[in-house]
């Protein structure tokens, strides 16, 4: 058995072609105990590549994390529910062990392996965890693309699992290929980035956005990394998981060949200022909420990123919309496309707002809480991105 140390910064070679954001997980209804326990995780990539490398954390754990193997597989193509893949498995090690101890608060990540990895597949990763910590690392708010199954190592009967929307102790999977990398597109967000419309949907924007690439033959050396936090804000002290800028660093900064920031986040913001400000509590200004945005892309441009900022669509009529919190949006957007910050705008406001009433979304690209797109809408938004910006 081997303890890791913290993965070194990464290789020029290596593109991250999958991501999600890590967040504490208590043991719930939602979240198995898993001491002694397969699980599998199912998780479709963006690029392809020759050789892979997997990221594992427990970064919330209060104790190590034993893991007695891992390996990979991919699906069949559609085949996103599998348990047990039926294709070849390739193991991992850590630091040459199979077996390996993360310790509490820490990442690790695994040796490269060979492992032809095509574009916008489906891989199944298998981890058999010895021992878990009482606060697993993982990610619980995309339930309509993350899927993991879970079984005792020693049951009885190996062909039945449990079954939990979530990912565990695992947040990226990057590729090399032969071919000169082209880099990552990280996208910065909240639940409009996070989540889908359904379940067993890869029906994101930033899912169309990879299919859109792929399409024009650029997804082989491109990923598009989905960093969106349900809940999440910029600066409000209601966001769900860190901030914005507050995980800017792990989440998009030592990405494994992050080139591109999508800023898309912010209404959450725009929606719980407004509330503050009806009960009479501080909240941040929209001069603030601005602030933050420029400390966002100086320190992406500073780490060499080229940063496009999103326009914040309308929302009246969801919960917590507020005139205060429309004034917000409405000027952060205005300075979004003024200012010259950004490196270029992705005008989403322009494509979801109603024609004819534009401080509400339009109804065809509304799920029918005035916040979230639907499926219509998400493939608006992606189709709305010009590909250029990723030359």
């Amino acid at each position: 058995m081997t303890t890791p140390s913290a993965p070194t910064p990464a290789d020029s070679e290596f593109v991250a072609t999958w991501a999600t954001s890590i967040l504490p997980l208590g043991v719930d209804h939602l979240t198995p105990r898993l001491d002694d326990a397969i699980l599998i995780q199912n998780v479709r990539v963006s690029a392809g590549g020759d050789r892979v490398r997997l990221h594992f954390s427990n970064l919330y754990g209060e104790s190590e994390l034993v893991i007695a193997a891992a390996s990979l597989a991919l699906l069949p193509k559609g085949d996103t529910n599998a348990t047990e893949p039926k294709a070849q498995h390739t193991p991992l090690t850590v630091g040459g062990q199979r077996t390996f101890t993360i310790p509490a608060g820490q990442d690790a990540v695994s040796d490269a392996v060979d492992f032809p990895l095509p574009a916008l597949s489906d891989v199944a990763i298998t981890l058999h965890i010895k021992k878990a910590p009482a606060t697993h690392s993982g990610h619980g708010s995309a339930p309509a693309v993350s899927r993991s199954f879970y079984r005792h190592a020693q049951s009885t009967t190996p062909d039945q699992y449990g079954r939990a929307p979530r990912w565990f102790f695992i947040h990226a999977l990057d590729v090399a290929t032969t071919a000169t990398p082209r880099g990552a597109i990280v996208l910065l967000g909240d639940s409009i980035t996070d989540g889908g419309v359904g379940p067993s949907s890869h029906l994101r924007w930033g899912d169309e956005l990879a299919r859109r690439l792929h399409s024009t033959g650029e997804a082989s050396g491109i990923g598009v990394l989905n960093k969106g936090i349900s809940g999440n804000c910029l600066l409000h002290k209601a966001s769900n998981g860190p901030t914005a800028p507050d995980r800017l660093e792990r989440d998009v900064l030592q990405q494994s060949g992050a080139r591109w920031l999508v800023v898309y986040i912010g209404v959450n913001d725009c929606g719980q200022c407004g509330l503050s400000h009806e009960a009479g509590d501080s909240a941040p200004t929209a001069a603030e909420l601005i602030a933050t945005y420029e400390q966002i892309i100086d320190r992406a441009h500073t780490a060499g990123l080229k940063v496009y900022g999103a326009t914040i669509p309308p929302f009246k009529g969801a919960g917590y919309w507020r005139e205060t919190g429309e004034a917000h949006r409405k000027a952060i957007n205005e300075w979004a496309r003024t200012q010259g910050r950004y490196d270029a705008i992705i005008d989403f406001e322009a494509v979801l707002r109603d024609p004819t009433d534009p401080d509400y979304l339009a109804e065809k690209y509304d799920t029918g809480d005035f916040l979230h797109p639907s499926a219509a809408g998400f493939y608006a938004m992606a189709h709305a991105i010009d590909l250029g910006l990723f030359k």
